[in-house]
């Protein structure tokens, strides 16, 4: 033991991490995107960008949208919109090869470029 006491069994720092197969993976992302479209929570535009980096531009658009919460996927993130949604609790921007399970269950609507929507087809067929 040591001097002026100490702990026996001390708390290792250790990993929970777990390995996902790919074919689970990619089954996951096809379940959580059917069921988004079966929802309604699922949203295709043709682009989504703003001119500027400012957060006002894109809370305006969400508005005239009638969208609060959403996670934005893009086919490569713009930094203009990388900026303007970094103050945003509420919406997330990623590219459409950053997206995962977790980040599509955790918005309430998904905005979708048709672009970025072509590319994860050929990814997830």
């Amino acid at each position: 033991l040591f001097r002026h006491g100490g702990v026996t069994f001390a708390a290792k720092p250790r990993s929970y991490e777990q390995k996902v197969n790919k074919k689970m993976y990619r089954g996951a992302l096809r379940s959580i995107l059917s069921e988004l479209v079966r929802q309604d929570r699922l949203v295709v535009v043709d682009s989504f960008g703003v001119d500027a980096p400012k957060t006002k531009q894109l809370v305006a658009k969400l508005n005239d949208m009638g969208i609060r919460e959403a996670l934005i996927v893009v086919e490569e993130v713009d930094e203009n919109l990388l900026l303007a949604s970094r103050n945003l609790y509420h919406v997330g921007v990623c590219g459409v090869n950053e997206i995962g399970p977790v980040a599509l269950i955790g918005f309430e609507k998904v905005i979708i470029t048709a672009g970025a929507l072509k590319q994860l087809e050929e990814k997830l067929a």
